[in-house]
């Protein structure tokens, strides 16, 4: 059974700013993450940990990543719920479409198209955005989705994923919410670049 989480509220720096339980099926898991940009800085990490004790791996190779802009005032906090996909794509693509049955490198959706990038050691979206090709310059008021498969040898319970955004966070596993945090916050633990 998904443990799902929900956290709404402002905070400072913090090694990891969200941390949840999830459980993994044996085989391939598949991840989404939104991180939704109001103004400023743009980035997230995702780690996960099968016990207290083991050190937390970054995710950061093999993601599938797309944009979708959003209206000036829209972003962040404020479009966390809302499905950015759908809106770039006038519905020909949707989050519960993506999540449910993934995305391939090339998928448009609207002006943009799946692009398989590696997230950098300090998270930095803008930096991932323009080296990928994606798009140029700094952005603002603009949703990053990434997809990423985790693979589990074993079916695990419990296992701890953290999280860290700038802006707004929403993750899904195998379909399922797993974490929304409707926030605008800066950076967590990474240096800028």
């Amino acid at each position: 059974m998904m443990i799902p989480s929900k956290s709404g509220f402002n905070r400072g720096r913090s090694m990891w700013q969200d941390e949840f339980a999830i459980d993994l099926k044996q085989g391939d898991n598949f991840l989404m993450v939104k991180i939704s940009e109001a103004g400023g800085g743009w980035g997230m990490h995702v780690g996960i940990s099968e016990t207290p004790f083991v050190p937390i791996e970054d995710i950061l190779t093999d993601w599938l990543w797309v944009i979708a802009p959003t209206e000036p005032g829209q972003g962040g906090a404020a479009s966390t719920d809302i499905d950015s996909l759908a809106d770039a794509s006038n519905n020909k693509v949707t989050e519960k479409r993506v999540v449910n049955n993934s995305a391939t490198e090339g998928d448009k959706v609207g002006d943009y198209e799946w692009t398989l990038a590696d997230l950098p050691d300090n998270g930095d979206l803008n930096v991932l955005v323009n080296q990928a090709g994606i798009e140029q310059g700094a952005l603002d008021h603009i949703t990053a989705y990434g997809l990423v498969t985790l693979v589990a040898e074993e079916a695990m319970e419990g296992v701890s994923m953290l999280v860290g955004s700038d802006d707004s966070i929403k993750v899904w596993l195998n379909g399922e919410v797993v974490h929304t945090n409707a926030v605008n916050r800066g950076r967590s633990r990474w240096p800028t670049c």
